[in-house]
C-alpha cells in the first residue's frame, strides 16, 4: 500500500542542463520519496481508512514574501541560505497527530528559567516540571496529558499554570491547521517525523491584555531530550524568553531537591553579553511546514546566530545568549504588522548546530515553523 502511494506521488522536475544537475535532483527526489513513505505509512498502519495520497512537487529554492500594504515598512526575516531544489509535499493533519505520538508520547520531567531581556540578565522566574502524554487506545486516536509546575527546589507551592488531565481524541482536537490543545484556543501543535515541534500561536494579538504573542518551538535531540525555548511578548510588547529542558522517565512522580538533571545538567546562569558564534561552514537538511500542511524539505547553509541579517536589516533584532549554548535572535519589540521570525539556535557540539525557527507574516498570521541541522563542512 505504501508502495503505491509512493509511485502516486507526482513529483515533477525542471528540465535538467548537466550531469551535476541531475545527481543533485536524484538526491534530493529520494529524500522526499523516503520522507513520504515514513508520514504516509504511520498512517496506514494506524487507521482504518489512512490519510489522502501526499501530493509533491519540486520548485526552486527561494525566500518566503509576503503582501504588505502600501506604506508599510518591510522586514527581512532571519534564515538559512537554501542550496539547490525544495520537495514541497502536502500532508494531512492525522500524518502530524501520529508523528506527535510517534515521538513525544512519554514522561518528561525538566526545569524552566524564565529571562526578561530587556530588564536584566538574571534569571527571573524558575519551576521544575512533569509533562505526560500518554496513549489511552491501541489505536493511538487518543491520548491524555497531565502537567505537573512545582518549586524548583523541590518543595513549597505549586504554580498556578494549566495543569489537566486533558483528554485528546482525533475527532475532537485533530483540526485542518494543527493539533488543538484545550488551554488555548489560538494554539496548535505542528511538527514533523523527526519529532521536533512547536506549540504555536497562530496568530499576534496586538490588543490582548495578557500577551501579544507566546509560542514554543521545541527541539527533539534524541528519544530522550528535548529542548523548549518559548519566546514571547507581553501586553506591551517587552520580550521575553524561557528555557524548558526536558528528559525522559518512567513515572510521573516528581523527583526530590536533590535532582539537578540526569541527561541534562541543569544550569541557572545569567544571559551572556556576548557569545562566540561557531566559525567555518555549515550544512545541512531543513524542514519547514504551514498551517495549511505543506511540508517543505530542501538542503541550506547556516547563516549564523542572526539568520544572515547584518546592519540595518537586524537593527530591529536583538540577541539572547541563554545557558546550555541556546541563543534566541527575535524582535526587540512585537513586531505587529511585519514579516518577522524568532530564530533560535542550539550549539550542540563544535561540529554540529541545530535551528529552529518560528515566522509570522504582515497580515499578523503564522507562516510556517522550521528546523535544521547543519554539520560543519569547512
Amino acid at each position: 500500500m505504501a508502495t503505491k502511494l509512493i509511485e502516486a506521488t507526482s513529483l515533477t522536475w525542471s528540465a535538467a542542463s548537466t550531469s551535476t544537475a541531475c545527481s543533485r535532483k536524484q538526491k534530493v527526489l529520494e529524500i522526499g520519496r523516503v520522507r513520504i513513505y515514513q508520514s504516509l505509512s504511520t498512517g496506514i498502519k494506524t487507521l482504518k481508512s489512512g490519510p489522502k495520497p501526499a501530493k509533491g512537487c519540486i520548485r526552486m529554492a527561494s525566500s518566503k514574501v509576503f503582501d504588505t500594504d502600501v506604506g508599510v515598512e518591510k522586514w527581512t526575516m532571519p534564515d538559512s541560505k537554501p542550496l539547490g531544489h525544495e520537495t514541497v509535499v502536502q500532508v494531512t493533519p492525522r500524518d502530524v497527530w501520529f508523528w506527535q505520538a510517534d515521538t513525544h508520547w512519554k514522561t518528561w520531567h525538566g526545569l524552566w528559567i524564565n529571562y526578561q531581556p530587556q530588564k536584566t540578565k538574571e534569571l527571573t522566574k524558575e519551576y521544575k516540571s512533569v509533562r505526560s502524554l500518554q496513549k489511552v487506545d491501541p489505536e493511538r486516536l487518543k491520548y491524555y496529558q497531565r502537567n505537573q509546575w512545582y518549586d524548583a527546589k523541590g518543595f513549597g507551592k505549586d504554580i498556578k499554570w494549566a495543569y489537566g488531565p486533558w483528554h485528546f481524541n482525533i475527532e475532537e482536537h485533530l483540526l485542518n491547521d494543527g493539533i488543538l490543545h484545550p488551554c488555548s484556543k489560538d494554539h496548535r501543535t505542528l511538527l514533523f517525523p523527526s519529532g521536533n515541534l512547536g506549540w504555536i500561536q497562530m496568530y499576534l494579538k496586538p490588543n490582548d491584555p495578557n500577551s501579544v504573542i507566546f509560542s514554543e518551538p521545541m527541539f527533539y535531540v534524541n528519544p530522550n531530550q528535548r529542548i523548549s525555548v518559548p519566546v514571547g511578548y507581553d501586553s506591551e510588547g517587552m520580550l521575553g524568553t524561557a528555557l524548558l529542558l526536558e528528559e525522559v522517565h518512567d513515572t510521573e512522580e516528581r523527583f526530590d531537591s536533590t535532582w539537578s538533571g540526569t541527561f541534562w545538567k541543569h544550569c541557572r546562569d545569567p544571559l551572556e553579553e556576548t557569545r562566540e558564534e561557531p566559525k567555518g561552514v555549515y550544512r545541512g537538511h531543513e524542514e519547514s511546514i504551514t498551517p495549511g500542511m505543506e511540508w517543505m524539505m530542501r538542503e541550506a547553509e547556516w547563516q549564523g546566530f542572526q539568520g544572515g541579517l547584518s546592519g540595518e536589516l537586524a537593527a530591529n533584532y536583538t540577541l539572547v545568549h541563554m545557558p546550555n549554548n541556546v541563543t534566541v535572535f527575535a524582535p526587540k519589540k512585537a513586531a505587529v504588522h511585519k514579516d518577522f521570525a524568532f530564530y533560535v539556535t542550539y550549539v550542540e557540539k563544535d561540529k554540529r548546530v541545530r535551528v529552529m525557527s518560528v515566522a509570522y507574516g504582515a497580515d499578523l498570521n503564522l507562516a510556517y515553523i522550521k528546523w535544521g541541522v547543519y554539520d560543519k563542512v569547512d
